[in-house]
């Protein structure tokens, strides 16, 4: 089943004298390759998935063998740097579109990250706000009890009830 997804052999160091241009978006293949060869073994929907990807491999290699073949003899190519052109482009939406079938693999993979990164930041941002308020009282209480205030701090006033009877 994976065979098929595994089909797709490009040789980078053929790319890197051959077509330099190509280089990065080979890279982004084989990488794409790789994570999704690993992703596929443990997928409800293996074949249909691997099916897809397959046809996607399929059709970058085709374009990519036509590449080096017409970069290889230009002349024996009708329109060969027309070709070349569009071939690249074709290429890059592949790699594109291969870029979000990963990137939708990877965020599907981190459910359990973004639910623990929600927690943890509910958890400290309560304690958080009970810190700043506390720092706040204390400030207030700092301003109205030192220096110039028309307030005086008496610790035996705990309530409103002592407060009332205060005055």
């Amino acid at each position: 089943m994976t065979e098929a997804l595994s089909q797709m052999t490009i040789d980078l160091q053929q790319i890197r004298t051959e077509a330099p241009d190509l280089l990065d978006i080979c890279q982004h293949l084989k990488s794409y390759q790789t994570r999704l060869l690993e992703v596929s073994f443990d997928m409800e929907n293996s074949e249909e998935f691997v099916a897809r990807c397959s046809s996607e491999f399929t059709k970058a290699d085709d374009l990519l063998q036509g590449y080096l073949a017409i970069v290889k003899n230009p002349d024996h190519y009708h329109n060969a740097q027309q070709r070349l052109a569009d071939a690249h482009l074709k290429l890059e939406a592949i790699d594109k579109h291969l870029l979000g079938l990963v990137r939708q693999i990877n965020e599907d993979d981190l459910h359990d990250f973004e639910v623990s990164m929600r927690m943890v930041t509910a958890d400290y941002q309560s304690q958080e706000e009970t810190t700043k308020e506390l720092q706040i009282e204390k400030a207030l209480i700092t301003q109205l009890t030192r220096g110039e205030s028309q307030w005086t701090y008496r610790p035996d006033i705990r309530n409103i009830e002592d407060l009332w009877d205060n005055f």
